[in-house]
């Protein structure tokens, strides 16, 4: 099985020469930094003193055999293998409440990984390790840390083990990359970041003649549907118009009866709303029909 080492990251979401090709159907592992590249040590390292280039590695690009414009890729996320810790460093300005913050500290988060718990002081938090970047080409050029119709920074915490990532394709290959690996984060992720680690992912990847404008994510129970914005308003605009069109296209109903069917059993929700764009969400439950 195929291994595709971090050694080789981008910074942009972009054309350009792929590290690796994989096949429909291949299983591989990817090796992913942390979002801080490795500069974030202990709790004598600060935020501030980071050079800002480094930030947002995601490993690959990674070509898919016989992905072309207009197909869109499906991979499976098979397994996350986090790192035995994680970083959580805050500065005055960072999140949705940065304007409290008063201090620069740096928190060094311990992850069992036998026990699945991460230890935030006498706080006991299930280890919920999740892909915060995963992303393909988009036809022009978009910084890793920046979330849209390509995916990237999407920072979704279904993007687990067991889900399914469908975005769509761009440009000949996909070029798919990956990186901002989490232990845990919850919806928004509200002081602006998750447990930051690093660690490897093993992924199944299919070409799908399906075309999506933005990604979908699938789980065991829901189909979900995401778009990033500059305004949540927005990005829950997108997001719900675009389950719409999917319960149309899945049941073959009409526009009144899908928008219906959202608004009593879909659920808005919000990925992240630290980012450069804001990322919302629609989930549907898969089992309605009958």
């Amino acid at each position: 099985m195929k291994i595709i080492p971090s050694d080789q990251v981008i910074r942009v979401f972009g054309a350009c020469d792929p590290v690796e090709m994989v096949q429909d159907g291949e299983e591989f592992w990817v090796e992913c930094r942390d979002c801080y590249d490795g500069q974030i040590k202990s709790t004598k390292d600060r935020r501030s003193q980071m050079d800002t280039t480094r930030l947002m590695p995601c490993t690959g690009p990674i070509a898919v055999d016989g992905a072309m414009p207009g197909n869109s890729l499906r991979i499976e996320v098979l397994a996350i293998e986090p790192s035995d810790r994680g970083f959580m460093p805050l500065k005055p300005g960072l999140g949705i409440l940065g304007t409290q913050v008063t201090e620069e500290t740096t928190y060094v988060v311990p992850i069992d990984i036998q026990r699945r718990t991460i230890r935030l002081g006498r706080f006991s938090i299930p280890l919920k390790p999740l892909i915060g970047a995963i992303g393909t080409a988009p036809r022009k050029p978009v910084p890793t840390s920046v979330p849209g119709d390509h995916g990237g920074n999407l920072d979704t915490r279904e993007i687990q083990e067991g889900a399914t990532v469908c975005l769509p394709v761009f440009v000949p290959g996909g070029l798919l990359a990956v990186g901002d690996l989490h232990a845990a984060q919850g919806d928004g992720e509200l002081c602006g970041q998750g447990v930051e680690t690093s660690g490897r992912v093993k992924l199944r990847v299919h070409v799908s003649p399906e075309p999506l404008l933005r990604p979908r994510v699938e789980t065991q129970e829901n189909w979900i549907t995401i778009a990033s914005a500059p305004t949540l308003q927005e990005a829950l605009s997108i997001a719900a118009a675009d389950m719409v069109e999917f319960i149309r296209r899945t049941y073959q109903v009409g526009f009144d009866e899908a928008y219906r069917l959202l608004s009593i059993a879909g659920n808005g929700g919000i990925s992240q709303v630290v980012n450069a764009l804001v990322t919302a969400k629609v989930a549907l439950p898969r089992n309605l029909a009958r």
